[in-house]
């Protein structure tokens, strides 16, 4: 509670890393692999402003249980067949402010990196990256005026900007597009980890990493990237040597896309 006070706020979600295994049949009763590896499932972080709130969080166990029903698994046929262990994370909670254009991080300015990072002055960074995902051009990708002539061709009615990640789902229903945020670990900007997974079924499928800068007063700045290729972002993620394809929501790597 000390913290709670100090920080005037918290988040908190829960994890847990799993093991998975692949069946010959549909009963699911003989398994053909076991995946020793530990595959990650978190619940979405829950905003705790009062002990209630705390209590809220500590009781619903339904929050754990929707949320390893809706896992998506990297392929059909597979299920958990046990867990190595289980953690409550617990976050600062700083509310994100809007920002416009915020430089990458050295390593990922490389365009080998699968990244476009458009250069706005507003607080649109979100659409812009849409757009860009939608309607891509050959050269000064990072401009915004590539882009502005395609501002209509989107539907971004009753979203207000910046936007926040509560606001995606409602932009994936008018749009028709799976949205997916990534956001790099906050302690050596290192590692990319995922921050929003759609739960929709679209074919068109656009991916974006959210870059954050800490201000003097300590507010938090943000911005939208866009991501051509997820592979390519995640390259020094792996360690196969070889081209491998994601499953975005535990960034797991497979040798095929299926």
């Amino acid at each position: 509670m000390k913290d709670l006070a100090r920080h005037k706020g918290l988040k908190i979600n829960t994890s847990f890393n799993s093991i998975i295994a692949s069946y010959k049949d549909k009963e699911q009763t003989i398994i053909e692999h076991i995946y020793l590896d530990d595959f990650y499932i978190s619940t979405k972080a829950s905003v705790i402003l009062s002990e209630e709130d705390i209590n809220n969080f500590v009781v619903n166990e339904r929050i754990i249980m929707d949320t390893i029903d809706k896992y998506n698994f990297p392929q059909s046929g597979m299920r958990i067949i046990a867990f190595t262990d289980h953690t409550v994370n617990v976050f600062k909670y700083r509310p994100l402010g809007g920002s416009s254009y915020i430089d990458l991080p050295k390593e990922y300015k490389n365009t080998r990196n699968g990244l476009i990072n458009i250069q706005n002055n507003d607080q649109e960074c979100f659409k812009w990256c849409h757009i860009a995902h939608m309607y891509p051009v050959i050269d000064h990708k990072y401009r915004v005026s590539k882009y502005t002539k395609h501002d209509k061709d989107v539907d971004y009615t009753g979203i207000t900007f910046p936007v926040t990640l509560n606001q995606i789902s409602k932009i994936e229903e008018q749009n028709e597009i799976n949205i997916n945020i990534f956001q790099l670990d906050d302690d050596n900007k290192k590692t990319v980890l995922p921050l929003y997974i759609s739960n929709n079924e679209y074919e068109n499928i656009c991916d974006m990493l959210l870059i954050k800068k800490l201000q003097e007063d300590g507010t938090i700045l943000s911005h939208y990237v866009l991501i051509t290729d997820l592979s390519s972002l995640l390259y020094r993620q792996n360690k196969t040597g070889r081209k491998v394809y994601y499953c975005r929501r535990c960034l797991h790597n497979f040798r095929t896309q299926e």
